[in-house]
């Protein structure tokens, strides 16, 4: 029920490394925490390895969910039933007639970063309305596009060079040249690794930044306050 009720809100929920149950989803606006060096040279390098990983099972150029909304509860009308001359009067019946639903809810959303056409039709049910479709379809676009493709980092510690604690949530710059990448990256997931003799290592998985759950923080329409109290003026 509840990864139901946040789907249909653009949310998604989690839980932090401490146990504490997220619902909401990234901020995209937070600066990044640290940068992860990879450069040919040597020079400033942080990183003991880093690869990526990309696949086009699960990505798709278009997306279609279709949905229905399922009848609500029922109400009462009155219906006349005549029963013949031999009846002394009319009998008033009470039928219950149920709220239809509506069907035939559709939303198709495009992913441009895919140059193939590679359609996809997802049905899914009990919708409530035409926005919470919309929801889905780009909730299930921006999946796709995440298991399409994957950055993992390994690096010394447990902690950044600022001496904060890798978690997800954080955004990294990564610069790579061997890899041609210049860009800012989400961390999905990281895994605490070694300790005596070897030392500690942190595997650091990384996606598409922007990408993860799109809808969580939309801007709000500014909304005109009032001049406080109200007063009745005689216009007479």
């Amino acid at each position: 029920m509840l990864l139901r009720a946040c789907a249909a809100r653009g949310l998604w929920p989690w839980f932090a490394p401490d146990g504490t149950l997220v619902i909401g989803g990234p901020d995209y606006t937070k600066p990044p925490v640290a940068s992860l060096i990879m450069r040919l040279d040597g020079k400033g390098n942080n990183v003991l390895s880093l690869s990526d990983a990309s696949s086009i099972d699960k990505s798709f150029s278009e997306l279609t969910v279709l949905a229905q909304s399922h009848a609500h509860s029922s109400t009462k009308q009155s219906a006349i039933i005549d029963v013949g001359d031999d009846a002394d009067s009319d009998i008033e019946l009470s039928t219950g007639v149920a709220e239809t639903g509506q069907h035939g809810m559709k939303a198709v959303v495009k992913d441009p970063t895919v140059s193939y056409y590679r359609p996809q039709v997802m049905v899914v049910g009990d919708a409530d309305n035409q926005e919470q479709i919309n929801y889905r379809a780009r909730k299930a676009l921006s999946d796709a596009r995440l298991s399409g493709y994957s950055l993992t980092a390994i690096v010394h510690g447990h902690r950044t060079s600022d001496s904060v604690l890798w978690e997800p949530g954080q955004r990294i710059h990564v610069i790579s040249e061997y890899h041609s990448i210049d860009a800012v990256y989400f961390l999905m997931g990281r895994e605490f690794n070694g300790g005596r003799p070897s030392g500690t290592t942190t595997t650091l998985r990384l996606k598409e930044d922007g990408v993860w759950i799109p809808d969580a923080y939309t801007k709000k329409k500014k909304q005109r306050k009032g001049k406080g109290e109200t007063e009745i003026v005689d216009v007479a």
